[in-house]
């Protein structure tokens, strides 16, 4: 009869789908439910890089267009982008694997896979954390897991090589040519018509740069083939060689007005770049296809500086965690040095301590705290996490970080610790869980004692090593 809609009564209709598709899902083997969890989180991470891009490459245009307010948007848009494309990703594979989601050798079996995915990625490391995330999200992991995990990279050397020409480089000019050709070209530079002042803005780098040079005739001017943008400013980073003397220089640009772009200040040296890569910066909006290659270029100007504080300055801050992470225990394993109590006036809200060897100050929030102060734990927790969201678009912010750990345990007693470790390039905190089968008293340095009962949480204490 046309119209009407007739109940087909030959089939079983299931009404709970979430069971339909456990039950599905219970009839793939691990290997098949690997490779759809491995496709799924390899697509998500390439959506994530493709967003990423789209974001740092508007970058130019809000600049010349002294759009400030897109150019913040754009800034925090890109700063939750990361948890944004995860909270899709973390859904789908909850739905994919439906009751076998905590299934460890599926989830063995899909880091294997997505590994060879990803191993002709020009960004395999960032896809390396990226994996670690959802992992994260699934077991709420504490400390780390080898197994399901890339606490170190499967890769030795770089999967696959950056074919772009990297840097621009000029020579066989005088200075001031060198310098004009670096500051007007369409891909390190901004075009002649751009300029308000560019011959007064040439002869001002030339008379900053010139005492710095001995042998001028032979000078090598390199600018890297990309603009690193952060608020108002724009950043042409390189280095100047001249004989066997290398000096790392950077040219700061602003766009005061609509008369045109002024050069503000050239940078010098290693020491002044450092600060311009500092932690206590927002991250930069630089294309950059390889971001490996350009964090070991940058060290090439700032060998003092980690790879995970340059990941964090380029905008790669969950990467900047994995980084962190395994210097960290590359320094406690090769070091025997103990922990010590920092000098100077014990705060009331956190014990402070150092490791001499290492040049990052470690920081435990206190169980209870001094009067004053009438604060939580949790509370002090909650602002710490909240600088990060202003971090990334704000340069008058320090960053915070939040990623995870297990340190080597030290000690006799068949315990384990671990811990979720925050921190930025110069100060670490840690919440650590023990768990033991009788009470633990470890000891960092004295007066500095820390007792823990078995299975307790203990929002204190950050890596050290335990005696017990």
């Amino acid at each position: 009869m046309c119209g009407t809609a007739r109940f087909n009564r030959t089939r079983t209709v299931s009404l709970n789908r979430a069971e339909t598709a456990s039950s599905a899902t219970a009839a793939l083997t691990d290997s098949r439910l690997a490779a759809l969890c491995a496709e799924e989180a390899r697509n998500a991470f390439r959506d994530y890089v493709a967003r990423f891009d789209e974001i740092t490459q508007r970058a130019r245009d809000r600049f010349l267009a002294r759009d400030w307010h897109g150019s913040y948007n754009d800034a925090a848009e890109r700063l939750h982008l990361y948890s944004r494309v995860l909270d899709g990703l973390t859904n789908r594979v909850e739905s994919l694997l439906g009751a076998r989601l905590r299934e460890r050798s599926v989830w063995q079996a899909t880091k294997a896979v997505y590994s060879s995915l990803i191993a002709q990625s020009i960004r395999w490391e960032i896809g390396e954390s990226f994996f670690n995330s959802l992992t994260r999200r699934v077991f709420a992991t504490e400390g780390v897991d080898q197994a399901i995990e890339f606490v170190d990279t499967d890769f030795d050397a770089p999967p696959t090589e950056h074919d772009a020409e990297f840097c621009r480089a000029s020579t066989g000019a005088a200075l001031p040519a060198l310098i004009s050709s670096a500051l007007t070209d369409v891909d390190s530079g901004f075009g002649n018509d751009h300029w308000r002042d560019l011959d007064g803005a040439i002869a001002a780098a030339a008379e900053r740069i010139l005492p710095r040079i001995v042998q001028q005739k032979d000078a090598t001017l390199e600018i890297f083939r990309g603009v690193f943008y952060r608020g108002r400013g724009a950043y042409l980073v390189g280095r100047i060689t001249a004989g066997a003397k290398a000096i790392p220089v950077a040219f700061c640009v602003r766009h005061p007005d609509e008369s045109g772009l002024t050069l503000d200040a050239v940078l010098m040296g290693e020491g002044d770049l450092a600060i311009l890569f500092s932690y206590t910066r927002a991250y930069f909006r630089v294309a950059a296809p390889s971001p490996y290659d350009l964090v070991k270029w940058l060290r090439e100007l700032m060998p003092l500086k980690r790879a995970a504080d340059l990941y964090n300055a380029i905008g790669f801050n969950r990467h900047a965690k994995t980084e962190f992470y395994r210097d960290f225990v590359t320094q406690m394993n090769a070091s025997a040095d103990r922990f010590k109590t920092a000098e100077g006036t014990p705060g009331m809200v956190m014990l402070v301590f150092t490791l001499p060897s290492y040049d990052v100050v470690f920081k435990v929030i206190k169980d209870r705290f001094d009067l004053p102060k009438d604060t939580t734990p949790k509370e002090v927790m909650r602002r710490c996490s909240s600088i990060s969201a202003s971090q990334g678009t704000d340069s008058s912010q320090p960053s915070w970080k939040i990623c995870s750990a297990r340190p080597e345990r030290r000690c006799g007693w068949k315990a384990t610790m671990s811990s979720s470790l925050m921190f930025t390039s110069s100060v670490a905190f840690v919440r650590l869980t023990f768990s033991s089968p009788k009470p633990m008293r470890l000891r960092v340095q004295p007066p500095l004692v820390i007792t823990a009962k078995p299975s307790r949480i203990w929002p204190c204490r950050t890596f050290f090593r335990a005696t017990c």
